[in-house]
């Protein structure tokens, strides 16, 4: 029998709100008419009941540290006060689900409205997130970051990431102005008890006796939560 009928929410982060069987009208990302998004991070869209666009992107399992990393990432977008995706972790069909934000993708930043881009841009950076090429949405004066693949880095990694995407790079005080002005708005004790209360992201912590992985892979390792959390507390 098939084990859904036992379970009112299947196992993973946050199957309540939406998991991948629920989804209806489920096609691949390329046959789908919506907005672009990057292509690489989807495999297919879907809708929730209610309606919400849904963009699904396929994993192993729950060890995989992209999975992680997508769920230490809403932890942290439910601690900001801005329009971020929900996001979930459906185990039984090893799916991560990201709602649809408003907007649409464009590569020519400089027509951005530029305190918006470097709000945006400051979600990332105290995230730790360097994956910056094509993840940001545009709509009239706001710009959405989206897709979280590749969180939890420090701040002197992730800088030097904004400053390689970025052709010009970045209005330097306009950027430190808006990643002070997130982290003072950060409950920063409640982000680190959020963060350590999720059993999917215990190894991600580390000794700090641990080196730290130099790779630019994607996903979190050991010592992706403290960078998070010494992040924003260097702009408090």
């Amino acid at each position: 029998m098939d084990r859904w009928e036992f379970e009112e929410n299947p196992p993973g982060y946050n199957t309540g709100l939406m998991n991948y069987r629920e989804l209806e009208d489920t096609r691949p990302r390329e046959d789908a008419i919506c907005k672009d998004v990057g292509a690489s991070i989807n495999a297919e869209v879907g809708f929730r009941p209610d309606g919400a666009r849904v963009y699904v992107k396929d994993v192993d399992d729950l060890e995989n540290d992209t999975v992680q990393s997508h769920i230490a990432a809403d932890i942290y977008n439910d601690h900001i006060p801005f329009l971020t995706p929900e996001i979930a972790y459906d185990e039984v069909y090893g799916k991560i689900l990201v709602e649809e934000m408003p907007g649409e993708f464009s590569d020519d930043y400089g027509e951005m409205d530029q305190r918006s881009l470097h709000g945006a841009i400051a979600q990332k950076l105290l995230l730790g997130d360097c994956d910056y090429a094509g993840n940001f949405l545009a709509t009239g004066n706001q710009v959405v970051p989206i897709d979280h693949d590749m969180t939890g880095r420090d701040l002197v990694t992730t800088k030097k990431a904004v400053n390689t995407w970025l052709e010009d790079g970045p209005d330097e005080d306009l950027l430190y102005r808006e990643a002070t002005k997130l982290a003072e708005q950060i409950d920063i004790r409640a982000l680190e008890q959020d963060l350590r209360d999720e059993r999917n992201l215990m190894n991600s912590w580390s000794s700090r006796e641990e080196i730290r992985d130099p790779e630019p892979r994607d996903g979190l390792f050991h010592g992706s939560i403290e960078n998070i959390i010494d992040n924003v507390r260097a702009f408090k």
